[in-house]
């Protein structure tokens, strides 16, 4: 359970459908791996797909894409309500390339055949009407706010904590900050420190600023955003694959209350309200500028704070898209 879209786009909608009294089996599928275990288990979550497919109303894949034609024309025979779920821009590798041509056309081939196609963004919905898919849903990637406590606003003069949670393959994006986090570092001194939470740390450059690594858990992804004062979400705009992110780390930084420093791509430009619940940044002085303006201002992230979670309350809770939800999936 631990890829956050399983989490937040499956696990977390069982209860609803349960209070509901909606059926409903998880098939999970495991890692690509050769050993002989992860080849049985690859084959087995297989065989439970396409024989569950015909036991149920409507069959949702969630990034699941079969890039054998065999059998993605064996789930659509079987399955009577074929929904594909994406998040993420599942056609291009994470330089922003795309795919292998057998991936991009499974892939295409899947969004064509579904019945219906969930997305977390408006991009990738566009992505799929591209395809002449016509039945197209964006559905947010959501948090139920019961989960996240609001952070206590750190007082004037006190120590500020910037920090980024994320994954691995993000991290240089963090690391290309290294100047301008520098600076924000020699202008507050001890007023200013940078926390990166993820499961590795990031390769920066010199060490004579103030910076700290603790590694991701999932018991404890809630509460490393209570040691945060402002989030940041950096992104390179040149990057075709970021502009379809669903924003999943902003939502969170703003849900827990904090002020989020944003590359305006994407979903951010939505999200993220300069001056309202965070600022845009693109170049290193703007990244400077922002973190500063943040830093001195203990005000102005409390406001921020308060302004960025109601955006998630009204826009991107359970509570505002549990209609949704069941509308894209069951149809009531």
């Amino acid at each position: 359970r631990e890829m956050a879209s399983t989490r937040y786009r499956v696990y977390q909608w069982l209860p609803l459908l349960e209070a509901r009294g909606i059926p409903f089996r998880v098939i999970r599928r495991r890692p690509h791996a050769r050993s002989a275990s992860s080849l049985l288990a690859r084959s087995r979550f297989l065989a439970q797909a396409l024989y569950y497919s015909r036991q149920y109303a409507t069959v949702v894949c969630q990034k699941v894409v079969f890039e054998k034609a065999s059998l993605r024309r064996i789930l659509r025979r079987r399955a009577r309500r074929l929904i594909l779920d994406l998040d993420d821009a599942v056609h291009l590798t994470p330089s922003g390339e795309p795919a292998s041509l057998a991936r991009v056309r499974a892939i295409e081939e899947t969004v064509r055949m579904a019945d219906r196609v969930v997305t977390g963004s408006l991009a990738l919905a566009n992505y799929c009407r591209s395809l002449g898919q016509s039945e197209v849903v964006v559905l947010p990637t959501s948090v139920d706010l019961a989960n996240y406590p609001v952070k206590e606003t750190a007082p004037e003069g006190a120590l500020v904590t910037a920090g980024w949670v994320g994954s691995p393959g993000d991290l240089k994006f963090v690391e290309q900050l290294e100047p301008a986090l520098q600076e924000v570092s020699r202008v507050l001194g001890t007023r200013f420190r940078f926390l990166t939470v993820s499961s590795a740390p990031p390769a920066f450059v010199h060490g004579d600023w103030p910076h700290r690594f603790e590694p991701w858990a999932l018991e404890r992804e809630i509460s490393c955003f209570q040691q945060l004062d402002i989030g940041i979400m950096p992104l390179p705009a040149e990057n075709a694959r970021t502009r379809f992110k669903a924003g999943f780390k902003a939502i969170q930084y703003l849900a827990s209350g904090i002020p989020a420093v944003v590359s305006p791509v994407g979903v951010n430009r939505e999200l993220v309200r300069p001056g309202t619940s965070g600022r845009w940044a693109q170049s290193p002085e703007e990244w400077t500028r922002a973190l500063l303006d943040l830093a001195a201002s203990a005000e102005g992230r409390e406001r921020m704070g308060r302004a960025g979670r109601e955006t998630v309350r009204q826009g991107y809770s359970v509570e505002a898209n549990g209609p949704g939800f069941l509308e894209a999936i069951c149809g009531t």
